[in-house]
């Protein structure tokens, strides 16, 4: 874990980032996926994999949080899910084998037809609740977070899965630096590496909408309480 100077550091260049950067041609496209895009939000961009443990413990005990005490509301996330995925001519291999390719494909359809990521992120916890069922709960996760499961089995085995897969991978391999792990998470435009735990102080001191920072924010190290 990176040293507080270090987050610091980090954190300043992430709003300088801010500052100078306009979203790309493929930031643009992802409002299909209808989540807020308010210039006031701060962009986090969660690039993982559906059956990845790490990514897993990213969703339960960095973002669920997040979302549990307001922090989110302060940020648009997206979840670009496709990883560590090796090419072999026209054939994909996702990290964590076939099924991962699949899951995948349900976390990004998810997104394109959720209301906002308060629906999308609860199916997405869902899914991570237990990785060895996921067979067993994914179209359960999608019923009680209000998402149609049959829209979601059409999408991720049909063209609009396959079209929103190539995005994610087009993405994932336009990173730079390039992604070397996963969770791989991107403020404003800005990886910050191995601090993808700190993800929560990032978003408080580099929002813009000071004066609607919830009170987790105010657990904020000194070295960053009165940054943004």
């Amino acid at each position: 874990m990176w040293s507080r100077v270090s987050i610091a550091i980090a954190v300043a260049l992430i709003l300088l980032v801010a500052i100078i950067f306009r979203p790309t041609d493929y930031q643009s496209s992802r409002q299909e996926a209808k989540t807020s895009t308010s210039t006031s939000l701060v962009q986090v961009d969660f690039y993982g994999e559906s059956l990845c443990p790490d990514c897993r413990h990213m969703v339960l005990d960095v973002l669920d949080p997040m979302f549990k005490d307001g922090t989110a509301d302060l940020m648009n996330l997206h979840y670009i899910a496709w990883g560590k995925v090796r090419r072999d001519g026209n054939q994909l291999n996702c990290q964590h084998g076939p099924d991962e390719c699949q899951y995948n494909r349900y976390i990004n359809c998810a997104q394109k037809y959720a209301t906002d990521q308060n629906q999308w992120f609860p199916y997405v916890k869902c899914l991570a609740q237990d990785l060895g069922s996921i067979k067993n709960t994914y179209s359960q996760c999608a019923t009680d977070n209000g998402l149609n499961a049959a829209q979601l089995d059409t999408c991720a085995n049909g063209d609009i899965g396959a079209e929103l897969e190539a995005a994610a991978g087009k993405a994932t391999e336009a990173l730079s630096p390039n992604l070397t792990f996963v969770p791989w998470i991107v403020v404003n435009g800005v990886s910050i590496g191995s601090s993808f735990e700190e993800l929560q102080r990032y978003v408080c001191a580099a929002t813009t909408d000071i004066d609607k920072r919830p009170a987790a924010c105010s657990d904020l190290v000194d070295a960053l309480k009165h940054m943004g």
